[in-house]
């Protein structure tokens, strides 16, 4: 049954053969937007068909800003099963001007709250979105989503320290900082976007198991290929930009040493001519001390938002784990689960004048942990260098869920 702790540490709950319900832990944080935060979200399940495996489930989201004092949430709603997956959100919530969201809240509130940076930019909308995602069979799958939004620029609403150091001065503006636009802020305004996406594994292979057909995971490159397109006028949408990305993701094995992964995507907006700073690529960069986005797709040390885009990009990312290489030559350590890696991370757009990452890492440091150094080189040049605490991402996303 349900105990009144359970409201503040969450828990979950068979409610009968076909359904659940889940409190999950509501996670407290600090931004300078918000101030202190909170979000308390519940999720309750459903088995609709138990032979497509077909599960709806309902999670209602609160959050509440002390600072701006002000409510707001969403309504999720999904629909999956085998081989379909429609999501339904409407609300009002605050959101990063990078939508892949690459700080994690937890991480940002310790950043501001400890080291005074205030790294996570965010903004506010008003929005119903629907997402639609169906694997057609194992060599290709469908996706589109389609967003309606009102969005609303915000500002800093709280300047409190945990530690006050003298040196550093204030927290910064709650506008990302780019390389050329002196001005990322933007007026109130309405956008109406949509975007279909395809991925293709043509070379895909299968091997025979006791009578039953396995999919031999890395015997194929994943292609994929993305259309995002502003509308302008439909809905008063104030936005009008079209962007085509073509990507290549794969794992594979070389000899016996070791695996390679890399994921490779290039783009271009065949058309810009209205948009506003979050309609932008924007790319993975981190500026915290830890590392909690795929390791294969992310960079290490650049920065959020400068080189984010509104013409063509290029971005790679090649990681390379060895069998033995320098402490994995000594067998305890390999028995262990410690695996060594070094990669590759490399942008160029117009102005990134082709920014390089060079990096070493061990991960699998009490199962979850990785430890990084990498070093960043810009027009050939050397930037500076890095270390980073790697979270394994199923821990990461333990602790948002």
């Amino acid at each position: 049954g349900l105990q009144p702790w359970d409201l503040v540490l969450g828990d979950n709950y068979r409610l009968g053969k076909r359904s659940s319900f889940r409190i999950y832990f509501p996670m407290p944080g600090f931004n300078t937007v918000e101030g202190f935060n909170v979000a308390y979200r519940v999720a309750y399940g459903i088995t609709l068909n138990d032979t497509s495996r077909t599960r709806l489930t309902i999670r209602p989201v609160a959050r509440y800003a002390f600072s701006r004092e002000k409510f707001s949430g969403y309504l999720n709603v999904s629909l999956r099963n085998k081989k379909e997956r429609l999501n339904v959100n409407g609300g009002r919530y605050v959101s990063q001007y990078n939508g892949d969201e690459p700080i994690f809240p937890l991480v940002n509130t310790f950043t501001t709250l400890f080291l005074e940076k205030n790294l996570m930019k965010i903004y506010e909308r008003d929005f119903v979105e629907l997402d639609y995602r169906r694997t057609v069979n194992p060599f290709f799958s469908f996706s589109t989503s389609w967003s309606v939004n009102d969005r609303r620029e915000l500002f800093n609403e709280s300047d409190f320290k945990l530690i006050d150091r003298k040196k550093i001065e204030d927290y910064t503006p709650n506008r990302p900082e780019h390389q050329f636009l002196e001005d990322t802020g933007f007026p109130d305004h309405k956008a109406f976007i949509g975007r279909v996406g395809i991925a293709a594994r043509p070379w895909l292979k299968f091997r025979m198991r006791n009578g039953q057909k396995r999919e031999i995971e890395s015997s194929s490159p994943l292609l994929s290929l993305d259309y995002r397109k502003g509308f302008s006028e439909i809905f008063n949408s104030d936005v009008d930009f079209d962007l085509l990305e073509l990507g290549v993701k794969h794992q594979f094995k070389l000899g016996v040493r070791g695996s390679v992964h890399f994921w490779l995507r290039g783009g271009m907006f065949l058309n810009n001519e209205r948009m506003y700073f979050m309609d932008y690529k924007h790319f993975l960069g981190n500026e915290t001390p830890f590392s909690t986005s795929d390791p294969v797709g992310s960079y290490r040390l650049l920065e959020y938002y400068r080189y984010s885009t509104d013409d063509r990009y290029f971005s790679g990312n090649v990681h390379y784990q060895f069998r033995k290489f320098l402490v994995t030559t000594i067998p305890v350590v390999r028995l262990a689960g410690l695996r060594e890696n070094v990669f590759v991370n490399y942008l160029a757009t117009p102005s990134s004048a082709n920014y390089t990452e060079l990096g070493y890492s061990i991960d699998g440091i009490l199962r979850f942990f990785r430890l990084e150094a990498a070093a960043a080189f810009r027009g050939g040049k050397y930037q500076g260098y890095g270390f980073r605490i790697g979270i394994a991402t199923n821990l990461a996303v333990n602790f948002s869920e």
